[in-house]
């Protein structure tokens, strides 16, 4: 990809590693630099992954512990919004100048469509590491849902103790019962009871399905 670009594929993502050319320097090397990015997320989006771009941008963010946005702040920003992307970082700075000065240059960014999946983002200020950079960590649902050559869905049922997927699998649980029976509709009783109801050569009858509470 690049000597300042690596990537890992861990499960349904791919970790890049980028390193950016310092503000000011060589215009080919920075051009190169992001030409190497996009390679990345385009071989990461070709194989159905789901990016996730860290390391040292080199990038003053006007709102990252920043009052300005500089050049290479700018090409960062555009990055993102061409990628639909979403640039992440707290209030906190990530790299320590020789001069005693706290600046913001370390970024995660990920696609938009992830940002719900987060469990914990931040800075890591006791990484035992000789360096005058912070690293940043990310902690991420990786839900456990898989689709084989059947389309038959996989779930770890370990995943169910995460609320946010359990209520996903709720949600889908109640599409695939809806397409395999006509006429079912969610009661007004509360989100946790549904009711359906059916005919047959026999006459009418109903069946109450309770959820989870």
């Amino acid at each position: 990809m690049g000597g300042r670009v690596i990537g890992l594929e861990m499960g349904n993502f791919t970790f890049i590693e980028a390193c950016s050319p310092v503000e000011g320097g060589d215009d080919t090397e920075i051009e190169t630099f992001y030409e190497n990015m996009y390679e990345a997320i385009l071989w990461s989006r070709g194989k159905g992954k789901q990016e996730i771009l860290m390391g040292e941008f080199n990038a003053h963010v006007r709102g990252w512990w920043s009052t300005g946005t500089n050049q290479n702040g700018n090409r960062l920003k555009v990055m993102c919004k061409q990628w639909d992307q979403e640039l992440l970082q707290l209030d906190k700075p990530t790299h320590l100048h020789s001069t005693g000065n706290t600046f913001c240059l370390d970024y995660t960014v990920i696609k938009r469509s992830m940002l719900d999946e987060i469990i914990d983002y931040d800075v890591n200020e006791d990484c035992p590491i000789d360096s005058d950079h912070l690293p940043t960590t990310i902690k991420i649902w990786d839900w456990g849902v898989k689709t084989n050559n059947s389309k038959r869905k996989r779930i770890r049922l370990d995943r169910l103790q995460n609320p946010v997927f359990l209520k996903q699998y709720q949600e889908e649980l109640q599409r695939e019962i809806y397409d395999k029976v006509k006429g079912w509709r969610p009661s007004d009783d509360g989100p946790k009871v549904w009711r359906h109801k059916y005919s047959d050569t026999w006459g009418s009858r109903a069946s109450t399905w309770t959820g989870w509470k």
